[in-house]
């Protein structure tokens, strides 16, 4: 299944990037709710200054799970539209594929 997420090789879809995005933020966020103490502990682990507290990195990874929702969300009805646009050119082109079979099979005919 995560073979066929990432799509090895081919450029990551935005879809893709969006979604791991919100799980990256929303993990984020819910660890800091409950469990702050380990967050404390990696804050200093990963060069940040001590001065910033665990409202400050709820917040914000809140704030960037909710635009990366609204991010995959849009990708979404963007990747639906094309794929209708595609759909509705492929039915356009079957229709044509019949009318000249059946103008072939007239000419066969006479």
């Amino acid at each position: 299944m995560l073979s066929n997420i990432l799509n090895y090789g081919q450029p990551m879809k935005f879809t893709t990037f969006f979604f791991f995005l919100f799980l990256l933020s929303i993990s984020l966020c819910l660890s800091t709710t409950f469990f702050p103490t380990n967050i404390e502990n990696m804050i200093p682990f990963f060069n940040l200054s001590p001065k910033i507290n665990l409202t400050f990195i709820g917040l914000f990874s809140l704030t960037i799970s909710i635009l990366s929702y609204i991010g995959l969300m849009l990708s979404y009805y963007l990747e639906q539209k094309k794929e209708k646009a595609r759909m509705i050119k492929l039915q356009k082109e079957r229709k044509n594929i019949k009318k000249i079979h059946a103008e072939l099979e007239a000419l066969q005919k006479a």
